[in-house]
């Protein structure tokens, strides 16, 4: 009989929006995601108000983060002259929600392995850890990389 074998493990340097969805998405697929944050202190009170669109709503949905409490749900847009009558209207059902409620529900997806406060330095772009034989004895599969700007 073989030997079971633990599943994939792979480490997430970058704690924002692309580091959550990338853990969430590995999990899924029954990998052993840790996410690793720079910042000392929670990502939130960053950005400005979001307007969900479906790619959007989709991904939250198949990531496990969900999209129970998401926001405030809005059926259209007003348009108003200057003496406040309503000039246009236009049926546009859709979610406003905000930086730091998707933030929390993609925590939820990762609580147990998110580490804040992580230094890193770049040198020659790639990641090195204060530690750099952390990162060779590890028995990571994978390691990614998400930039602040969300691109990988």
């Amino acid at each position: 009989m073989p030997a079971k074998r633990d599943p994939p493990r792979a480490i997430i340097i970058g704690g924002s929006m692309s580091g959550l969805f990338s853990a969430a998405f590995l999990r899924q697929i029954g990998w052993r995601a840790e996410v690793y944050e720079r910042s000392p202190v929670e990502l939130v009170g960053r950005g400005a108000g979001i307007t969900t669109h479906p790619e959007l709503l989709e991904a939250l949905e198949k990531s496990g983060a969900g999209t129970g409490e998401l926001g405030i749900v809005v059926e259209k847009r007003i348009a108003l002259d200057h003496d406040g009558r309503v000039i246009a209207e236009k049926h546009l059902p859709q979610i406003l929600t905000s930086w730091d409620r998707l933030q929390r529900l993609m925590r939820a997806t990762t609580e147990a392995t998110y580490d804040l406060a992580l230094r890193l330095m770049v040198l020659e772009a790639m990641p090195k850890w204060p530690d750099r034989e952390k990162l060779a004895r590890s028995d990571a599969d994978a390691l990614l990389r998400c930039r602040q700007d969300g691109m990988f």
